[in-house]
């Protein structure tokens, strides 16, 4: 055998990312990610008021719902759209790649 190698020791981790001069761990670059869209600004008031249009609907169209669901369906309503409206940014993470 030409080399002596050491059976006892393991080779290095496999890298994710390939390492250069100008590498940087993803996340640690600052994302100031700026929405300037009228949407994006009143995302709060169209989620409230889509979310009421759809509590209403429930109050006056089902008579027979109990006293609570016009309420849970204004309230969940208004966070999905909201959601939809105005999504969170995060940065890549070891989730995104598998």
């Amino acid at each position: 055998m030409a080399e002596t190698e050491d059976p006892k020791k393991r080779p290095d981790i496999a890298r994710v990312y390939p390492e250069s001069e100008n590498w940087t761990p993803p996340g640690e670059l600052d994302q100031d990610l700026k929405i300037d869209h009228p949407v994006y600004r009143k995302a709060k008031s169209i989620s409230i008021g889509i979310g009421a249009i759809a509590g209403f609907g429930v109050a006056i169209g089902h008579t027979e719902a109990p006293w609570w669901m016009p309420f849970l369906v204004f309230a969940v309503t208004a966070a999905i759209v909201y959601r939809i409206l105005r999504p969170r940014f995060r940065h890549p993470s070891i989730e995104d790649e598998i």
